[in-house]
């Protein structure tokens, strides 16, 4: 039986937390031996994750915990490296002040090991983030393999990403857009991608569309957005769509957005400028 981790987080509710449930249900339980290894603060989507596949959480502390603990429990050489990561992070503060590979390698002692070695680990979370170096650091196993779920050309990347990168066997693009994104900015990594689509829940789907819903009794055409209000989706088009919308003379329509993100309030304050709270409406 193939033992199997995969490294990533549940805090939110977003496709890329909804798509590794959707893979996790799809796994045949007589094949696999599964571990999700969770990193950070966990949200409702963990009672979603098959019962059988076992899951650990990882815990992490800051820099003056780890070396204050150390020297509690006696353990000078432990407290010793702790202080030297330190340093060596603000000797190097001024180039590394973005979020970087460099930082996260350095923080690896923050986090707790996993006594386990597997067939295959999978970093499914962000690629510019702790789960894409922890894979590396802290998980012992015959293959790694990571996950691109973003537009690398678009979305932030960490100008030390590709020594990373190049440590990894396999990487999957959840779209041909997106693998041809990583090949032109990544292009020493472009013989390991290759493109593999996120896995629908299809009887999900099927159940919930049959589901009776309470919705706003009037005649207007509704028009719903799900999805994180951030940059990279784009959010303030509807705010252009509905001004052209009512110079048409439309009017018989109202679009919600469900989800937050990081322009939710500059969004909320340009629908409040124009005068089209009654046309667009942010749920939350």
């Amino acid at each position: 039986m193939k033992k199997i981790a995969f490294i990533s987080t549940l805090e939110g509710i977003g496709g890329t937390e909804c798509s590794l449930l959707n893979l996790l249900k799809k796994l045949p339980e007589h094949r696999y031996n599964v571990d999700l290894i969770l990193l950070g603060k966990q949200g409702v989507l963990v009672d979603k994750v098959p019962k059988w596949i076992n899951i650990i959480y990882v815990k992490d502390q800051t820099g003056k915990t780890y070396i204050k603990n150390a020297l509690k429990n006696g353990h000078i050489l432990h407290a010793a490296y702790g202080i030297y990561r330190s340093l060596q992070l603000k000797l190097n503060w001024k180039k590394y002040k973005a979020n970087t590979m460099y930082q996260y390698t350095h923080a690896m002692h923050l986090f707790e090991n996993i006594n386990e070695t597997y067939d295959v680990a999978i970093t499914w979370y962000v690629p510019n983030s702790y789960h894409t170096v922890y894979t590396l650091e802290k998980i012992k196993s015959r293959r790694k393999v990571m996950w691109i779920h973003m537009d690398v050309c678009q979305d932030y990347m960490p100008f030390d990403a590709l020594e990373i990168f190049n440590c990894y066997d396999k990487i999957y693009c959840v779209s041909t857009a997106c693998k041809k994104s990583f090949d032109y900015k990544y292009p020493e990594c472009a013989n390991k991608s290759e493109v593999f689509y996120n896995i629908l829940d299809d009887k999900k789907i099927i159940k919930d569309g049959n589901e009776n819903v309470n919705l706003v009794l009037d005649n207007r055409f509704k028009i719903m957005t799900c999805g994180r209000i951030a940059e990279e989706k784009q959010p303030m088009l509807a705010i252009k769509i509905a001004e052209q919308l009512l110079r048409d003379g439309i009017d018989g329509f109202v679009w919600y957005f469900i989800g937050t993100g990081a322009l939710r309030e500059q969004m909320q304050t340009l629908i409040m400028e124009k005068n089209l709270q009654k046309y667009i409406v942010l749920v939350g």
